[in-house]
């Protein structure tokens, strides 16, 4: 009988410690995780009830943040601005459990940056080895700064035109008055 003694005072001892962890673990889920917990008799059951209930949250949510980054386009916002938010997204992914490799995250980048940067990407994709996303980034926000410089200091694309037309429009001018005194 000692051995019946034993195996009830040691499941006494492991039904009071699991109670004790069911406990902790119960204080500390939200309303809506503790509402899956709803039944459950051990520890073990409501640690996992979380996981089985969210996974396909999760999954859904995984794939929703992928979309986005394969579909996502600089548009407007700034190199900085969509560094930021396209790094955020891969962030999201990467707590997850689902770290995007540094190779797709240069390819997602590099193409959503736009056609101002057609020339810079494929330039930066025929590299050997492909630069590190955080290396993408820094190249990008520089090729952007030079842009912008070379734009400015030429006076912009439209420059040229301006004046080209507005030269045009005092020989034409010129012209005329030269022509309308001779007759």
């Amino acid at each position: 009988m000692p051995f019946a003694t034993t195996d009830s005072t040691s499941y006494y001892l492991w039904k009071q410690n699991d109670w004790l962890v069911m406990s902790l673990l119960l204080s500390s889920l939200t309303e809506g995780a503790l509402s899956i917990t709803i039944g459950f008799t051990t520890s073990r059951d409501i640690w996992n009830a979380p996981e089985t209930a969210f996974s396909h949250k999760s999954k859904a949510r995984e794939l929703q943040i992928k979309d986005k980054l394969h579909f996502m386009k600089r548009g407007s916002r700034s190199i900085s601005k969509y560094s930021r938010v396209f790094k955020a997204h891969c962030d999201q992914l990467s707590v997850m459990g689902c770290p995007v490799k540094d190779t797709d995250k240069v390819h997602w980048y590099l193409r959503g940056l736009g056609h101002e940067f057609s020339s810079f990407s494929t330039t930066q994709l025929s590299l050997t080895p492909i630069p590190s996303f955080k290396d993408i980034v820094s190249k990008a926000k520089s090729f952007d700064l030079f842009s912008k410089f070379i734009d400015y200091t030429a006076g912009g694309p439209s420059a040229y035109i301006v004046h080209s037309s507005a030269s045009s429009n005092r020989h034409a001018r010129s012209y005329n008055n030269q022509n309308r005194y001779k007759s």
